[in-house]
């Protein structure tokens, strides 16, 4: 039987073992009882040759006898946890010695375990199992925790570039205001454009603290959803007409097209709504001046589609899938991808999957669409 490895079912790191001994006999015995229980056992002969073959291939856990030639044991030990890549292995110390000299230089040098040959199986195994469970529960805790960790971080890093965004129609509406100010001073010929123009930057910052809001509402519970028939071919057309005032200030107009009959939509009229106003103010501002935003209504299978296209930057393919992730807009804020302000996207992929939706973005040349699906609430087949 060699000392390198010895196959054995399951051929994964969290049922590999490696078995320290220098009797053959010994090891063969234990490779046996181990692998029996479904363990994919390694073998080594002495200290040296076990650390180099941990340092190759982790294992789960580690069988190790005191007496060794060369460096025994305790050496063993006291090197398995000075090694970052495996201070935390679980250690079982199989020895003959049952001295209580020999048991507290063990577990004092690291020893999770000790047991005396002639080894009991029902008691290896159950210490065995429990330590390789104990670690694997301790792994999995340290990655949730670095994992809340990263979220945090990103929590903040988010809330401080939402306030950066957020800055820019507040100071716009300031602005506009003072200008309105000193335009009435001289007669206020100029006073409704500056007014329009605070408006529409006021509009902005309360739809970005609206967003927030409805994200944190969508992600705590799906009892927001308020599913009836809502008319989509109407909403579009009151949504549009909600948008006058903005486009005017940028001299840009909405072109409304559908396929010539009425598209019911099994949804949430609020949530749909909103999402609207989302892609159509996110069209509106990355769209040039005087140019033609599109918006059509049709049909998709079973389902309800709305597209909202506009002429403007184009999207990488890189970022299709991480505009619409709340986090990853810190990514796409940095990058200066032209995507959206703040939370929009997030809030619309939450607001249509909620509503049993698809949502997506297609970006190419000088066009830009966004589109997204609602289920039919027309009983006919599709066509």
């Amino acid at each position: 039987m060699s000392e390198s490895t010895v196959q054995a079912p399951v051929a994964e790191c969290a049922t590999r073992l490696l078995v320290v001994d220098d009797d053959p006999l010994v090891r063969g015995v234990l490779v046996e009882m181990l692998g029996a229980e479904g363990y994919d056992v390694r073998q080594a002969g002495d200290g040296e040759k076990a650390l180099a073959a941990m340092r190759q291939e982790p294992c789960a856990a580690m069988l190790l006898d005191i007496h060794l030639p060369g460096m025994d044991g305790i050496g063993v030990l006291k090197a398995v946890r000075r090694d970052a890549s495996m201070c935390d292995l679980p250690v079982i110390v199989v020895t003959g010695s049952d001295e209580e000299d020999t048991r507290l230089r063990a577990l004092t040098s690291g020893a999770n375990e000790f047991i005396t040959k002639p080894v009991c199986r029902a008691e290896l195994m159950a210490r065995l199992s429990n330590l390789i469970a104990l670690r694997r529960a301790h792994v999995e805790l340290e990655e949730r925790l670095g994992e809340l960790k990263r979220l945090a971080e990103l929590k903040d890093l988010l809330a401080n570039a939402l306030v950066h965004d957020m800055r820019a129609p507040l100071t716009s509406a300031l602005a506009s205001l003072e200008l309105m100010g000193m335009d009435l001073d001289s007669g206020g010929a100029r006073s409704r454009e500056f007014l329009e123009r605070a408006q529409a930057a006021l509009n902005g910052a309360v739809q970005m603290t609206t967003d927030l809001i409805e994200i944190a509402r969508l992600e705590d519970s799906a009892s927001m959803v308020h599913a009836g028939e809502v008319d989509v071919s109407s909403l579009v057309l009151e949504r549009v007409g909600a948008m006058g005032d903005v486009v005017k200030l940028k001299g840009q107009s909405f072109s409304i097209r559908s396929e010539g009959e009425t598209r019911r939509a099994r949804a949430d009229r609020h949530l749909a709504s909103r999402v609207l106003d989302n892609l159509l103010m996110n069209a509106v501002r990355h769209a040039p001046a005087r140019s033609v935003i599109v918006v059509d209504v049709g049909r998709d299978g079973g389902e309800v589609l709305v597209r909202v296209q506009n002429t403007g930057p184009v999207i990488p393919r890189e970022y299709h899938q991480k505009i619409f992730d709340k986090y990853s807009q810190i990514e796409v804020h940095r990058k200066g991808i032209n995507a959206g302000v703040g939370l929009g996207l997030a809030f619309c992929r939450l607001a249509v999957h909620a509503q049993g939706g698809r949502i997506w973005v297609e970006s190419e040349d000088t066009l830009t669409s966004f589109a997204f699906t609602l289920p039919s609430a027309d009983t006919r087949s599709p066509g």
